[in-house]
């Protein structure tokens, strides 16, 4: 039996509220930056170790943005934060763009269905996500974003071979205070957002924060007139903070999102000659000729599509977090972390891009969590040892089912063979539950005899479970099990799948603070994604569980600020190589029908180098910029298709490189103007791991800025003008990777340019 439960942890958190305290506060988790004089670059506070701490003190590679950063680089979703950080990729979701898919140094998340794992872990409030649902328009009244890259399988346990985002919400204050903001655009934009904060006593202070947002689609369906690729959500946050005694800290935070909307844009963009859809769509077809519509498509615009599948897409996103933190003395804490989530998602998609019915899945989710951390940090050995151990419980359980049509009946491959045009509407998937339980500890010890070298070891054992039930059927009956031998399929209709997994992850690293101002650092760390059941399976030989995937890394880095005569200047490099076993891959199949699954397909070998640099000329002029090369290639990787070793991965630039300048001044009597110009580039994309033809995005810039005057007239009014992809650039945001598999490849264009104005009031 596994030796840590919901009920052991939750015991534990109440126990703990009548230990003794003492007179310190409980450490705030929100974005800081440290005062420096004669206009050094001030440090930020993050949390990537679970406590608070100076980013340049944090032996590991981070990249973090204040609330003021997001702002003044009009970054205004998590997809354009893939824009300013280096070795991170975020794409959207060919369900819906405000669901994104997010790649850290190679390492990205799969399928956001019940059954898969994310690689990169994101947490709320210190609350983990696992359906990323809405996410992409989360970014308001923030505190800071915090991107830790590489393994974090220690502190944030499974699910994090990649590296973790940690999203922090503005906290309530001490200060009444609020503000609106209005902003409008091209494509009759609207967005309102609003915050208000009230301390109610010396102990309960509490703070809402809003956002609706509306705006035409930037494309339009010839078949239908409506517009598509619009926006219509809104959300809402509350936080409460109360502190009962000086030592006790309560921080409650309720979030809620909605959007429904007319569905997305896909076009097509190529077809492979002899591929099961130019067969079964071929010239004079029942169904119609998808060659004359990918003629017709070409001399479109990517604003301009004809699809007969795409629908409503509707989703409903809410979540709390509660955080108890007590000072138990001097040097140590406790913290309980609780989480729960709930999440309904509903969306029709055209993934082939044409008005042919190729492939038109309707997707529904009906999902919860459940989550409970309790921690104890502390230090001892009169602060030469600092520690932190804990343990972990979560659970996921819901619905997760596929409807629609597509190539779903047998399909004779074989020279000369038939093939059956008939399309029939089915649906998979089914009721899924997962649970994971973990405890972990990690020691920092300051090594004596050498001034500011420090050692650093984690270790943490997961456990976890899953299972599924499914009934899979199309209008013939059950499709569990079914063959020429078994044509009525599983009787009864219902096939259950469990597995259970475990594994250890760890951290092992040395650094050394050489000066005040410059930290070197090596670390090794192992990350573990769990294995899962295939929720869509259609066989008991599908439903075969998969096995956890892990990786190892090795990273080094230096951080430093220094002086370029009189200039300050900051750089942060790291270097890292690592490899993964049994990686999780999805795969198209097509032994008698069309079907994804996830396999255990590849070992993977991944190093490559990263660079972050700050510069102040003078006292109003900041100049950034950052690089990363991900060498991201399959050691071995063999599918049913066939072998595709030495690939590249999908969805990873081997190059990415941005800029950014702000000006800022004052001027008497009119206000404190700010101006800021960025620039990104990345290289060539592969929307698949197969690396097929036509399914890629090439190599591609864009350019974003922005105006602002601040304190109008001496007033609490900021006004700021933006543009967004000021070159027009068309790109491909994401896309499928069926050339092999179906032999099409189906674009999901980014967005065009964008401009407006926004103005703020503060009170």
């Amino acid at each position: 039996m596994n030796p840590l439960t919901m009920s052991s942890l939750a015991a534990l958190a109440a126990a703990s509220v009548s230990l003794p305290s003492a007179a310190q506060p409980p450490a705030p988790t929100t974005m800081q930056t440290t005062t420096e004089a004669d206009g050094a670059i001030p440090d930020i506070i993050v949390q990537a170790r679970r406590r608070d701490e100076g980013l340049q003190s944090v032996p590991l590679a981070i990249t973090a943005l204040s609330g003021d950063a997001l702002r003044s680089q009009s970054v205004v979703t998590v997809q354009d934060l893939g824009q300013h950080i280096p070795s991170l990729t975020v794409s959207g979701n060919l369900g819906r763009r405000d669901t994104v898919v997010i790649g850290i140094r190679g390492q990205r998340n799969l399928l956001p269905r019940l059954s898969y794992d994310a690689a990169v872990g994101v947490y709320f409030a210190e609350v983990p996500i696992a359906r990323p649902y809405g996410l992409n328009a989360s970014l308001y009244d923030i505190s800071s974003v915090q991107v830790l890259k590489g393994p974090q399988g220690t502190l944030f346990g499974r699910n994090t071979t990649g590296g973790a985002m940690l999203f922090e919400p503005n906290r309530p204050t001490d200060d009444f205070g609020g503000s609106v903001e209005l902003e409008y655009g091209n494509y009759d934009h609207r967005m309102v957002t609003g915050m208000f904060n009230l301390p109610v006593s010396d102990t309960l202070a509490v703070r809402v924060a809003g956002r609706i947002a509306k705006r035409d689609g930037f494309t339009k369906n010839i078949l239908t007139g409506k517009r598509l690729d619009a926006v219509d959500n809104q959300s809402f946050r509350a936080s409460v903070k109360f502190n009962p005694t000086p030592d006790i800290e309560n921080l409650l935070v309720y979030d809620f999102y909605h959007s429904s909307t007319s569905g997305q844009s896909v076009y097509l963009r190529a077809l492979r000659p002899g591929g099961v859809v130019s067969r079964l769509f071929g010239p004079g077809g029942t169904f119609g000729d998808i060659a004359s519509e990918l003629a017709a498509q070409k001399e479109r615009s990517p604003r301009r599509v004809a699809l007969d599948g795409v629908g409503p897409s509707k989703v409903r996103n809410q979540g709390i977090s509660n955080r108890t933190t007590i000072t138990l003395s001097d040097d140590i804490s406790l913290k309980n972390v609780l989480g729960w989530r709930k999440v309904k998602s509903q969306d029709t998609t055209d993934l082939d891009g044409s008005p042919l019915p190729i492939s038109r899945p309707f997707q529904t989710a009906n999902i919860q969590q459940l989550s409970e951390e309790l921690q104890l940090q502390g230090k001892a050995l009169d602060g030469a040892l600092s520690y932190i151990v804990g343990g972990f419980y979560f659970r996921e359980w819901g619905d997760d089912i596929t409807y629609g049509t597509s190539l779903n009946i047998p399909i004779p491959l074989g020279p000369g063979a038939p093939i059956n045009t008939l399309t029939n509407p089915r649906s998979s998937g089914g009721y899924g539950r997962s649970e994971s339980e973990s405890l972990f500890a990690q020691l920092t010890y300051e090594i004596p005899g050498v001034a500011g070298l420090k050692a650093t070891a984690g270790f943490r054992y997961s456990w976890d479970k899953r299972r599924v039930e499914i009934s899979p059927a199309d209008s013939l009956g059950c499709r569990f099990e079914r063959t020429a031998a078994t044509p009525a399929g599983l009787t009864p209709c219902l096939a259950i799948g469990r597995a259970s997994f475990s594994a250890p992850t760890w951290t092992v690293g040395l650094d050394y603070q050489v000066s005040p101002k410059t930290l070197l650092y090596i670390v090794s760390r192992r990350g573990y994604r769990s294995g899962g059941l295939n929720i869509g399976s259609e066989s008991f030989a599908e439903l075969k569980p998969f096995l956890p995937e892990t990786v190892t890394d090795v990273e080094t880095g230096i951080k430093s600020d220094w002086l370029l005569g009189s200039v300050p200047v900051r750089t942060n490099a790291a270097f890292y190589y690592s490899s993964g076993k049994d990686v999780q891959r999805t795969a198209q199949i097509i032994p008698e029908r069309v079907t994804t699954t996830t396999l255990n397909a590849a070992s993977t070998e991944i190093y490559g180098a990263e660079l972050e640099v700050i510069v102040r000329p003078t006292s109003g002029l900041s100049l950034s910029g950052y690089f990363s090369w991900d060498h991201a290639r399959y050691k071995k990787f063999i599918t049913v298709s066939g072998d595709f070793s030495n690939n590249r991965f999908s969805f990873t630039p081997e190059v990415k490189y941005g800029l950014t300048v702000r000006y800022e001044t004052e001027l008497p009597s009119i206000g404190e103007a700010a101006a800021t110009f960025d620039y990104s580039w990345q290289g060539r994309v592969e929307f698949g791991d197969i690396n097929e033809v036509e399914s890629y995005q090439s190599s591609y810039g864009l350019a974003n800025a922005r105006l602002e005057l601040n304190k109008a007239g001496g007033s609490p009014a900021d006004i700021a003008l933006f543009v967004r992809n000021i070159f027009k650039k068309e790109y491909a945001n994401s896309g499928t990777a069926f050339q092999n598999a179906l032999g099409f490849t189906s674009i999901l264009p980014g967005e065009p340019r964008m401009y407006g104005v926004q103005v703020r009031y503060s009170f």
